[in-house]
């Protein structure tokens, strides 16, 4: 893992840590969001950085993310997922209706 990588996994770590009991409404969607971007982040990094300079890391990552395209969850299961998003977030299902 290069430094670039490390610096944005350090970020991760230090955004799950402000994750604490007590958050509740839009700080925490504001801290739980922020945890989410900042590993799809770092997934870029590790793909489009560090993956063009080392060939055995871009193997690993692209094995890694058919296992998990495989074992995604059952389409209900997704659709409960954001069900439960729209609630938390009605101005979003809103915007979506409009489209």
């Amino acid at each position: 893992m290069t430094e670039r990588a490390r610096l944005v996994l350090s970020d991760c770590v230090d955004a799950h840590a402000e994750l604490v009991d007590g958050l509740q409404g839009s700080a925490w969607r504001r801290r739980w969001t922020t945890v989410v971007v900042l590993l799809r982040v770092m997934l870029h990094v590790l793909q489009k950085v560090d993956a063009a300079a080392e060939p055995s890391l871009q193997r690993a990552l692209d094995e890694r993310w058919r296992h998990f395209v495989e074992t995604k969850p059952a389409p209900n299961a997704q659709g409960y997922v954001r069900r439960r998003l729209r609630a938390f977030t009605p101005c979003l299902a809103r915007q979506r209706s409009r489209r």
